[in-house]
């Protein structure tokens, strides 16, 4: 926990600290630079499955992952019968730096 937020890291078998990752509720919460380059992404239709911020040992700065999907195809069972899952990622200037 850090200012009352759950945080999750991850350390090698060697206890070295290799990322933490804090999860951002809302888009609105998210760096305006980056809320502006997912805003103008072909992603933008897509739902937010969730936001997390990502600090990694040799990043200077963190990056915001994004995790989309488009299951707005449903089957008759009402189940996503084609949904396509997305992951992007965002430099704090709203760069898409990885796109998975």
């Amino acid at each position: 926990m850090q200012d009352g937020k759950k945080l999750m890291a991850w350390y090698s078998e060697g206890s070295n600290w290799i990322k933490t990752e804090k999860r951002i509720p809302l888009s609105k919460d998210l760096p305006l630079a980056v809320k502006k380059g997912f805003d103008n992404s072909q992603y933008i239709s897509w739902h937010i499955d969730n936001i997390k911020e990502v600090s990694m040992r040799n990043a200077s700065s963190p990056v915001y992952v994004i995790h989309v999907d488009n299951g707005d195809k449903l089957d008759s069972d009402h189940y996503d019968a084609m949904k396509k899952d997305v992951y992007l990622s965002f430099d704090p200037e709203g760069v898409l730096v990885h796109l998975e």
